[in-house]
């Protein structure tokens, strides 16, 4: 990490809209000098992009809980194809018109446990086209509902998923596109009990 600190002079000088003391009595104006330390950070530009990756991962994290959730489910959200691409841009639209179908939401339980821990974020290539591999700790605990009733139709209850996903980049924008699950456990177990 590169730390960069400068010093700024500011100056103090009177308002526009009002004649100071000193003007006024033809005394020369006096101005003060303010030194002010500065920091700016600059990262590493392979961290930089791991952070980038993060964040395009979170977001389609978001545009599924988005287009799941109440008060009916969206699978024209344009966020899902802004995020997604591939196997699971298909996957999502999928499970999204299924939800709307069966006029059912997503929706965390009081007191949810959800969470995601992203573990490591690599860089290759597939095809010509830059892939980051991000490794992924999961604890979910969503429950489906139906809108019309508030009945529960569907509980997993609580399990921790440890998975590896895809993100590539397509014109600079990093969108999720495939999911291999490696490990599955019920509970906070496994990757997330450590």
């Amino acid at each position: 990490m590169v730390v960069a600190v400068g010093l700024i002079a500011v100056g103090a000088t009177a308002s526009a809209c009002s004649k100071d003391s000193n003007q006024a009595e033809g005394r020369p104006r006096r101005t003060t000098t303010t030194e002010r330390e500065t920091t700016t950070t600059t990262l590493d530009p392979v961290e930089a992009e791991k952070q980038a990756v993060i964040a395009a991962y979170d977001a389609a994290l978001q545009a599924e809980t988005d287009s799941t959730a109440a008060p009916e489910s969206n699978p024209d959200n344009p966020a899902i194809a802004a995020t997604h691409t591939g196997p699971m841009l298909s996957f999502w639209v999928a499970q999204v018109t299924g939800y709307k179908r069966e006029g059912s939401v997503s929706r965390l339980p009081e007191n949810s446990v959800s969470r995601h821990e992203v573990e490591s974020v690599s860089f290759g290539e597939d095809q010509g086209q830059q892939v980051a591999y991000l490794e992924v700790c999961t604890v979910g605990d969503g429950e489906q509902v139906i809108v019309a009733t508030g009945a529960v139709v569907s509980t997993g209850g609580v399990d921790t998923v440890q998975s590896t996903n895809a993100m590539v980049n397509e014109d600079g924008v990093w969108k999720l596109a495939e999911q291999r699950v490696n490990s599955r456990w019920e509970g906070v177990a496994g990757c997330a009990a450590g």
